[in-house]
């Protein structure tokens, strides 16, 4: 079940997002169109569905090396600097994507909150960006 969940997992996650996207983008020109209606909630999830089909559509193309690439380079070059090519490649994507400061900053709050909730302190509710 597990080797299917990693094969499948963004496939069907993406089927789900994309669905949800064209049922409420499609419900929400019905309702402006017939009942000059529209509701908040309904462009919300319209934003929010496309956002995560970008990051699931991202972790799809990493998975299968699907990313744009100049790959001509690795006809010419030894099967060991294609590996050392892909290694570097990968890690110039986690920098360029940001996902590296992102995870940094989730595990600093998981070890926060989880040191927050043994000690039986208030949780950290943040601080205000803009006041």
């Amino acid at each position: 079940m597990l080797k299917s969940i990693d094969k499948n997992a963004e496939r069907w996650a993406l089927l789900i997002f994309y669905t949800m996207l064209v049922a409420t983008m499609v419900v929400e020109v019905l309702r402006r169109e017939i009942f000059s209606y529209s509701s908040i909630w309904g462009e919300e999830i319209v934003r929010y569905s496309f956002i995560y089909l970008a990051w699931i559509g991202a972790s799809a193309a990493v998975r299968e090396r699907a990313h744009i690439r100049i790959d001509v380079i690795f006809n010419y070059v030894p099967e060991r600097m294609v590996a050392l090519l892909y290694i570097f490649g990968d890690l110039v994507m986690l920098a360029v994507i940001g996902f590296a400061l992102m995870t940094f900053r989730l595990l600093q709050s998981l070890f926060r909150d989880f040191s927050d909730f043994a000690a039986k302190r208030p949780p950290y509710e943040g601080e205000r960006l803009f006041d």
